[in-house]
């Protein structure tokens, strides 16, 4: 059955804004403050994208180049030391830390570990960014280009698929100088940056940031898979105020050259520095960076994890503090906290080019947060973010977001929903555990069938995107399958908007 994801029109649109702002202003307390902080943040209206967005973005980039540029000759010169600070220690027990986790480097695990993301790379853009099709591509940095086509040989299958032979040659490459700058939606105040990667060096990028993650864990139990462990050390921040949440501004566009170059084993530097890209493609001109990695690349964020962990422990060891409390996940970092440690982990992680944001870090006082969630005396308030208002799947997506909000604290959002819901005709209510597929709604509003006579699942409408694919039956597709994808389907489903949904019956559990 066809479900028709209608236009919100612009008299709609604004009824809509006008009833979800006089709610956010209708209460009291923390949580009615998150909310009206966070629900119109990344609304993005309707209309042509903002140019100026990418224009705020891209300034914000070549001010963190200019940035790296000055950590990465005050690295080579000197570290501060003043009083009971010195950052040169502190660098060297960091340092000695990173050597104590990661060990040798394994050309082995990381060639077992390497694979293609999910998005774009340099050569690889537009509506089709299967893995078969990267597969098929051979773009690679200058750098890296020979050490590349040496680590291919390890591949026969995929080496052979690119020199369309069956003999033992390494393939002739696509030499390209580096990778392009991007833009991705953030927030209504500006874009995001991403350094989108050539394909070759996107494979191996995330070899190396596989095995950097599977080192943090065995090593200090720090899981980069699951963000839970941070979010209850803030959870015990908020009630306690002995654990600080702090965040980083631009963390991964300040990860400068020679700070990776001073932390990092030879070894292990060698292989990012050979890997990574040293010069970007922004706005027609190539630019070589100043930074060591951006968003885009395959390691940066395993990379940043391990260099904050590593600073945060030191720091915390340097004032005699229990390390066993120092958790990360990416930029957001959790750490025991006493008098003045504020300053001190201020200083470090600016001698190192970051900057901590004072707005979004708490040393003190009843709040605290950390990956998405908001603690305020071990309360969750974290807010609602509206991002979009154009479809009635949009309407769909904000009334589950208050749905949800209004279930966590106990705030009675009732009415609100049911003004939502009368925009949204036809639209099944579904349990929240199945996601934005339906309206959140309670079990006693609709009832369903029991699947099977006993069983404890139910049949349960449900929205189901259509995407338009393509068929491919190529050997680039075979050596998807062989890499065990379980996506390498000879319809590869292509990355755009859906071209239709359709209304059909899952099984699922209610809670």
């Amino acid at each position: 059955m066809r479900y028709h994801n209608n236009k919100v029109s612009n008299e709609e649109r604004q009824e809509i804004l006008n009833k979800l702002s006089e709610f956010a202003s209708s209460g009291q307390g923390p949580e009615f403050a998150s909310l009206t902080k966070s629900l119109f943040k990344k609304f993005v209206p309707p209309g042509p994208k903002q140019k100026h967005l990418e224009e705020v973005a891209l300034a914000k980039f070549l001010e963190t180049e200019i940035r790296c540029k000055q950590t990465n000759h005050r690295v080579r010169c000197h570290w501060s030391s003043h009083g009971d600070y010195s950052s040169s220690n502190i660098i060297h027990i960091a340092k000695r830390k990173i050597s104590d986790i990661l060990g040798r480097f394994s050309i082995e695990q990381m060639l077992n570990l390497s694979r293609f993301g999910p998005g774009s790379t340099y050569a690889c853009r537009g509506e089709d960014v299967s893995k078969s099709r990267k597969f098929s591509l051979k773009d690679v940095t200058p750098e890296f280009n020979s050490l590349a086509r040496g680590l291919l040989a390890d591949y026969p299958l995929w080496s052979n698929a690119l020199t369309d032979s069956d003999l033992p040659i390494c393939p002739l490459l696509d030499v390209v100088p580096g990778a392009r700058l991007a833009f991705v939606p953030k927030d209504t105040q500006t874009d995001r940056t991403i350094l989108v990667e050539p394909t070759i060096n996107s494979w191996f990028q995330q070899g190396i940031g596989r095995s950097i993650r599977r080192k943090l864990f065995d090593k200090t139990g720090v899981n980069l898979d699951d963000n839970s462990l941070n979010k209850r050390l803030a959870h015990l921040g908020s009630l306690t105020d002995d654990l600080a949440t702090i965040d980083l501004s631009s963390a991964s566009d300040l990860i400068s050259t020679n700070l990776v170059r001073d932390l990092l084993p030879d070894d292990w530097f060698f292989w990012l520095n050979a890997t990574r890209s040293h010069r970007a493609l922004v706005r027609g001109e190539w630019v070589e960076l100043n930074k060591f990695s951006s968003m885009g690349n395959g390691f940066t964020f395993d990379l940043e994890s391990l260099i904050f962990y590593a600073l945060s422990w030191a720091a915390v060891v340097s004032r005699g503090l229990n390390p066993f409390w120092v958790n990360v996940f990416g930029d957001d970092i959790v750490v025991p906290t006493d008098d003045g440690m504020e300053d001190f982990i201020v200083r470090l992680f600016d001698d190192c080019g970051f900057t901590i944001n004072r707005s979004k870090s708490y040393f003190e006082g009843p709040f605290r947060e950390s990956c998405g969630s908001d603690y305020y005396q071990g309360l969750d308030v974290r807010g609602v973010y509206l991002k979009r208002l154009d479809t009635v799947l949009d309407l769909v997506k904000i009334h589950n977001r208050l749905w949800t909000w209004g279930n966590r604290l106990g705030v009675s959002v009732k009415h609100l929903c049911r003004f939502i819901r009368q925009f949204c005709p036809g639209t099944p209510v579904v349990p929240a555990i199945l996601g934005d597929v339906g309206l959140f709604g309670h079990f006693d509003e609709v009832t369903p069938q029991v699947l099977h006579p006993g069983s404890e699942s139910f049949k349960i409408l449900t929205i189901q995107p259509i995407f338009r694919k393509i068929v491919k039956t190529d050997r680039f597709l075979l050596l998807d399958r062989l890499q065990g994808s379980e996506f390498a389907l000879n319809n590869v489903q292509l990355r755009s908007e859906p071209i239709g949904y359709r209304l059909s019956y899952v099984a699922s559990t209610w809670y």
